[in-house]
């Protein structure tokens, strides 16, 4: 009886493990969308910037478009 008790606590353990390593893996993930995003940011700004100093207004435009599409979705809450 002793060893089924022995066996089911490795085994919670084991499990407790594995969910603490997906959460682990989650967080991760978040934070590298996260840095994705700041990075694809500062190329959009970046891109924006020489738009307008080429007085390349149309670009600039849709630059300006898709900079503020990207903060208002890192600024929605993620579910």
């Amino acid at each position: 009886m002793s060893d089924f008790f022995a066996r089911f606590g490795q085994k919670a353990k084991v499990e407790a493990e594995v969910i603490k390593q997906q959460q682990t893996k989650r967080g991760l993930s978040i934070k590298s969308e996260a840095q994705d995003k700041g990075i694809r940011l500062l190329r959009l700004r970046a891109d924006l910037q020489n738009a307008i100093e080429n007085e390349n207004y149309s670009l600039a435009d849709e630059l300006r478009h898709q900079v503020s599409k990207l903060e208002a979705d890192s600024l929605a809450p993620s579910i």
